[in-house]
């Protein structure tokens, strides 16, 4: 298969699917919470949260929506899959700037202003070598495998 020179090919190799669907989860209710925060009467809710939310909303949106290979992988009993992507190289800063996004959300959920908790540390860790595998990869390094995956 040939890659257009305006795409990077980015292989996430052994994803742990039970942690990848823990982590889906965790995002969909920080968007909701997002989305009920953004109706709120703005007096009602910090400034500085409403403006994190309206910032990150869209960069939560585009990673934590539903995907076809996680519900095939949970459907079938997976509890590894890999997956490939073709991401321009705006993905690079793109992933950058949401585990930023992510560090200013755990803060809002750790001073009681949200009711969603910061994920749990492997969900994090999850999250954190997910994204850092795109940044890495249209930098130009090799994929690397969750650890404790099986290789192969």
């Amino acid at each position: 298969m040939t890659v257009p020179e305006s795409l990077h090919r980015i292989e996430i190799r052994g994803i742990p699917v039970p942690l990848w669907h823990r982590a889906r989860v965790w995002f969909a209710g920080l968007l909701r919470e997002f989305t009920i925060l953004n109706t709120q009467d703005s007096g009602a809710v910090p400034e500085e949260l409403l403006s994190f939310v309206a910032e990150a909303t869209d960069q939560f949106a585009q990673f934590g929506r539903s995907d076809a290979l996680l519900d095939e992988a949970l459907s079938a009993g997976l509890e590894e899959v890999d997956q490939e992507l073709m991401l321009p190289a705006m993905a690079k800063e793109a992933s950058l700037e949401l585990w930023s996004l992510i560090e200013r959300a755990e803060k809002f959920c750790l001073s009681g202003q949200m009711l969603t908790l910061v994920p749990d540390e492997d969900v994090r860790n999850f999250v954190h070598w997910y994204l850092f595998e795109v940044t890495n990869q249209i930098a130009g390094f090799s994929p690397t495998r969750w650890p404790g995956t099986s290789g192969g």
